[in-house]
């Protein structure tokens, strides 16, 4: 869902800030700014309605960016049906 492009430090920062407080905006260095694999990776986030940006290299989380980015980093839970997976079973069962 979101670009392969963004580093992932970048999108942590931003739901970081956005647990903070969701109206701030955080600043991305210009020399970053410089890339344009990051700029199209943006670009696309704030397209999808991911993300918003005040200014190039201004930008913040939507709530729909911040909850498709918390759903995407839980951890994935895999059902087995009504069986209990041998992983889960203490050491001693």
């Amino acid at each position: 869902m979101f670009a392969a492009s963004i580093p992932l430090d970048l999108l942590l920062e931003l739901a970081h800030l956005y647990d903070r407080n969701p109206a701030q905006f955080f600043y991305i260095p210009a020399e970053r700014m410089t890339s344009a694999v990051l700029r199209e990776g943006l670009a696309e986030l704030r397209n999808s309605g991911y993300l918003e940006e005040e200014m190039r290299g201004v930008v913040r989380f939507t709530t729909r960016g911040y909850k498709a980015f918390q759903q995407e980093q839980a951890p994935k839970k895999v059902t087995t049906g009504d069986r209990p997976n041998i992983a889960d079973l203490p050491a001693w069962a």
